[in-house]
């Protein structure tokens, strides 16, 4: 199986116990390969945690690393994985975008111990992890916005979400102290939700300042802006390019 091929590993560019399948030798030479990373030339693989297994959870996503390993995956990107809010929470399950908390995990996925043992995992095998970061805005009934910190937030009134204030220098400071927690913690980088809608000059301050921790972060930017790159972005997206492939498609264009 698989999931065998994790247990062979001893670290990222040590040798491998015991290689008893051509399969697990498979993985484990990539995870060697990897060692010599690259991030400008990665293949980034977006995994759902809710949707990846039936479990739905970061035990059984674990189970899961070394299938992406031998899909040649070079950067797992976790969909957000912070708890969601329940005021105005669409379904029964809620948006991943809608965030509570941003230094706790959600509790349908498991614990924080049950994340750190899916991250050390992904190292193991030589993959780097990446996290959906929303920046933009929080749940309605989010732990900022319950211990009274409303200047924090302008209300769009055509959403109802409290949008974050990037006016107030309170806010982002502790932006950056959440984004820092899990760099701390050992994640690899991160792709910003609507990184378009966040100040340049807060992208710029917090990837400096969170280099010094990790140089080699990885980070995607949802939008297409150039400013994004000079804020500090590996990568933007191509929307217009999306488009124009879709019209090439159907003889459009």
């Amino acid at each position: 199986m698989l999931v065998a091929a994790a247990a062979t590993l001893v670290g990222c560019c040590n040798k491998a116990a015991d290689k008893t399948t051509q399969q697990e030798a498979t993985v484990w030479e990539k995870a060697a390969e990897a060692c010599e990373y690259d991030k400008y030339n990665s293949v980034v693989y977006e995994l759902n945690i809710r949707q990846a297994t039936e479990e739905g959870t970061f035990a059984a996503a674990e189970r899961y690393l070394p299938e992406l390993k031998n899909m040649g995956v070079d950067i797992v990107w976790l969909m957000p994985i912070s708890p969601i809010g329940v005021d105005g929470r669409k379904g029964t399950l809620g948006s991943y975008y809608s965030i509570i908390d941003y230094k706790a995990v959600n509790p349908e996925f498991g614990t924080m111990d049950d994340f750190k043992s899916f991250l050390a995992t992904a190292h193991d095998l030589g993959m780097k992890v990446i996290l959906d970061w929303v920046a933009n805005h929080t749940s309605r009934d989010a732990k900022w916005w319950q211990e009274g910190k409303k200047d924090w937030y302008v209300m769009d009134d055509e959403t109802g979400l409290p949008i974050v204030e990037y006016n107030n220098f309170e806010m982002r400071a502790a932006m950056t102290d959440a984004l820092r927690f899990w760099v701390e913690l050992g994640i690899d980088g991160f792709r910003c939700d609507v990184a378009m809608n966040v100040p340049g000059d807060f992208w710029k301050g917090a990837w400096e300042e969170l280099k010094a921790i990790n140089p080699d972060l990885y980070l995607l930017a949802e939008g297409e802006e150039e400013w994004l790159h000079e804020s500090g972005f590996d990568a933007t997206y191509a929307w217009e390019l999306h488009h124009i492939f879709n019209a090439m498609a159907k003889g459009g264009s």
